[in-house]
């Protein structure tokens, strides 16, 4: 091998070593780059997460289920859905279901008597099973009127789900009283309801 090969032999040798450390930093720092995006992702992932899953079943979904039972007078799925002692006011003057129910045979005799004497809150409430939107459902009792506001004074300790139908000639209105959480299940420990009808 002469001079003028030798020089190349060096030179093409310290090319390729020059190439195969920039390639291993290039490697290398893609490496890091990719661990840093997963970290960031799973970081990202874990606080999503942790937004959507700690409630899968909010307080509004619970009355919301709860009215379809009621509607479907399906007494499995009601009492599971319902708290005991259960209460039950209407805001207007000639009663029919209101009481407070104990036992399961107390929910049960009241889910007879709803479904029986309150036709036309039935009725709107088969309505909802195509559109949602039919029933509105808000966290809190500030929106309820101030008749159900009074009908439920002395519940406390609860989470208050707000209502209201805009149905065919008659408008309901509820206020819900929640208990339990997200941990343990919610259930409906009380109904607070008023109608007002289209006069004409």
């Amino acid at each position: 091998m002469n001079a003028a090969e030798i020089v190349a032999y060096i030179g093409a040798g310290a090319w390729a070593r020059r190439r195969w450390t920039r390639d291993r930093y290039a490697v290398r720092s893609e490496a890091v780059v990719i661990r840093r995006t997963l970290a960031l992702a799973l970081l990202l992932g874990v606080a999503s997460g942790s937004a959507t899953a700690a409630d899968p079943v909010p307080a509004t979904e619970t009355v919301r289920l709860w009215l379809r039972a009621l509607h479907d007078g399906n007494v499995d799925a009601f009492e599971s859905l319902t708290a005991l002692p259960f209460i039950y006011r209407e805001a207007w003057p000639k009663k029919q279901c209101t009481r407070v129910a104990k036992d399961p045979v107390a929910v049960k005799g009241w889910l007879e008597c709803a479904r029986k004497k309150e036709g036309l809150l039935i009725e709107e409430l088969r309505r909802e099973q195509n559109d949602p939107s039919h029933v509105h459902l808000g966290l809190g009792s500030e929106a309820a009127s101030k008749k159900l506001r009074a009908l439920a004074k002395g519940t406390s300790g609860k989470t208050w789900v707000n209502g209201f139908i805009n149905g065919d000639g008659v408008t309901y209105e509820f206020l819900f009283a929640i208990d339990g959480d997200a941990s343990g299940g919610r259930r409906v420990a009380a109904m607070y309801i008023d109608a007002s009808f289209e006069s004409g």
